[in-house]
């Protein structure tokens, strides 16, 4: 059998972390001596070790190995594959991301100053994660045939909201709707500031970020919002992001 500093120096641990193995229920020494508490590990904790340090150099957390008992190493390893795919996925999206703010170098966003009548919109209310916004446009969009004519714009007004957490309404104009149960909004008339997304979605928050750090602006306090342009035909949208201003 081998001591606990053996253990360690065979898998290159340290013999804290095979302690810490201990403690959390993952690995069990093969005999202990009751006169100086020393720990020795027979060829099954070898094997047992390798598996667990094997599970944490793909990611795999303590908590998942402590379920392979349970659900088997392949099952572990097929779920940690799923979130690698899932975290690839998010870093190729921020890989582009950070390529297209690279190559627009410091050219200035497409701003514009508008002034305009206040008007309803009619949707669907979401109060929650900001992450959980896309949602919200399946539930509008799925009521699309609800509309007495095809709708050529959207909106999401930012209600309220602190980044994580955020008050929000996805809506059309309120004169296209069939129905009358939805969430009315009003989006306020008067001064704003209007900048067009550039790249998509993942850019909102870029050029909503853009725009309240410019110069010799006073913002007023009143809902901000995103508009959608997508005229018949189209297969891309146009996006802009309204902010009022004085």
């Amino acid at each position: 059998m081998l001591s606990i500093g053996r253990m360690a120096r065979l898998f290159g641990i340290t013999s804290k972390t095979i302690k810490h193995y201990e403690e959390v229920g993952l690995l069990q020494p093969a005999y202990v001596n009751p006169d100086n508490g020393y720990r020795y590990y027979a060829y099954a904790q070898q094997q047992r070790l390798q598996q667990i340090c094997l599970l944490r150099s793909f990611g795999v957390s303590l908590n998942d190995i402590k379920e392979m008992d349970k659900t088997g190493m392949k099952h572990i390893l097929k779920s940690r594959l799923t979130a690698i795919e899932v975290e690839i996925s998010a870093l190729e999206e921020m890989k582009g991301q950070i390529i297209y703010q690279l190559g627009k170098g410091e050219e200035e966003m497409d701003i514009r100053f508008e002034t305009i009548e206040p008007f309803i919109v009619s949707g669907f209310e979401h109060k929650g994660l900001v992450k959980e916004i896309p949602q919200v446009w399946v539930d509008l969009n799925n009521e699309y045939s609800n509309l007495k004519s095809p709708a050529e714009q959207s909106f999401g007004v930012c209600l309220s909201g602190d980044g994580q957490q955020v008050h929000y309404v996805a809506a059309y104009e309120r004169e296209l709707w069939r129905r009358t149960d939805l969430q009315d909004v009003e989006i306020e008339g008067g001064r704003y500031v209007v900048a067009k997304v550039d790249g998509g979605i993942p850019n909102i928050p870029t050029t909503f970020d853009y725009i309240t750090k410019m110069d010799d602006l006073e913002f007023r306090d009143a809902p901000d919002f995103e508009r959608y342009i997508h005229p018949i035909g189209s297969t891309v949208d146009e996006i802009e992001i309204w902010v009022p201003i004085r």
